[in-house]
């Protein structure tokens, strides 16, 4: 697989070791690991680590070469299918079904994008609760992450789609820590 992360210095060598994370943080983490199912749901607010988060599961992912690891942000995953749908190779449908039979997929800043056309805003949620449906009953292991806390995410999303984030079987986590980008930490 092609790093994502590979011409960003910052996050070429990402490692989970190199964030500090407290203990109960290091337990929710492990017992996803061991299970290796379902989604595990990464919240913070702005700088906190989210994207490095998300380099360092892709670097994971390529060292033990055992996996295939599916990274896009949302502004990518929607020029893709924006440019995928202009080309006609492929349907919306054909390529979510192809990402929800994916090993391991990673989904960065869910929620970030807003549109004002309420047809694209209509769409974007429609796409994005197929993957996320598609997934979830697969249990495909995908990563997620947002600065919206999980309840928040009913102020942006309906609550079919809030229901399958906040499924019992996933795992949720919330990085703590201070904007990286404003603090310099």
């Amino acid at each position: 697989m092609k790093n994502p992360f590979a011409t960003f210095d910052g996050y070429k060598d990402a490692c989970l070791s190199k964030i500090d994370f407290d203990q109960e943080q290091l337990d929710i983490l492990s017992k996803y690991q061991q299970k290796n199912k379902g989604f595990l749901y990464v919240y913070s607010g702005t700088g906190v680590g989210k994207t490095y988060f998300c380099a360092a599961i892709t670097n994971m992912k390529i060292n033990e070469q055992k996996r295939y690891c599916w990274y896009q942000d949302e502004s990518s995953f929607y020029n893709n299918l924006f440019n995928k749908m202009n080309s006609k190779s492929e349907s919306t449908d054909e390529e979510i079904k192809k990402m929800t039979e994916q090993e391991f997929l990673i989904y960065d800043d869910l929620g970030c994008l807003t549109f004002s056309d309420p047809a694209k805003k209509n769409w974007h949620r429609d796409v994005l609760f197929s993957l996320i449906d598609g997934c979830g009953n697969q249990m495909t292991p995908m990563v997620i992450t947002s600065n919206y806390a999980p309840d928040d995410l009913y102020g942006v999303f309906h609550e079919r789609f809030v229901s399958r984030i906040k499924d019992r079987r996933n795992t949720i986590i919330k990085l703590k820590g201070e904007d990286k980008r404003l603090h310099g930490v």
